[in-house]
């Protein structure tokens, strides 16, 4: 067997041992109960009234329909010490769709919140009954503010 044909082979050989490991990686990536749960606070808007208007996009990546998701936030003032415990409840959750949802934090300006954390999640309920993990376990956060949010 000459050198150019061995090479070949042996490229052959190796790419067909990594083609699982492409599928595995592939399948991990696939919508499912662990798929991406993305929520991102999108906006931050001071109201005339004192109050901080939150627009968040939610994207359930997964193909788990969610009638109930609740997370219990933490707000954090501008010297980084914790403000208020709040709950959120962004409702029932559509499968491999984006939502928008907006929350009024009444007498709390926008420039006193430094930092959001998602401290826990009080509901994730699977449309038909049942907890998922889904909620915090492929939760992404990410903010367009001046606001960090994440876990």
């Amino acid at each position: 067997m000459c050198l150019k044909s061995f090479r070949f082979t042996l490229f052959a050989v190796l790419l067909g041992a990594l083609h699982p490991l492409h599928a595995a990686a592939q399948d991990a990536d696939a919508p499912g109960d662990g798929g991406a749960f993305e929520v991102e606070l999108n906006a931050a808007e001071q109201l005339e009234n004192g109050s901080c208007r939150l627009t968040y996009v939610i994207t359930n990546g997964s193909d788990v329909a969610l009638d109930q998701t609740t997370y219990e936030i933490v707000f954090f003032d501008t010297e980084g010490i914790v403000s208020q415990f709040l709950t959120m409840d962004f409702g029932g959750l559509s499968p491999g769709r984006t939502q928008i949802r907006r929350f009024v934090f009444p007498e709390t300006p926008c420039g006193s919140i430094s930092r959001i954390l998602v401290n826990d999640v009080v509901a994730c309920t699977r449309a038909g009954g049942g907890a998922s993990d889904l909620c915090l376990d492929g939760l992404v956060t990410r903010s367009r503010t001046p606001i960090q949010f994440g876990l």
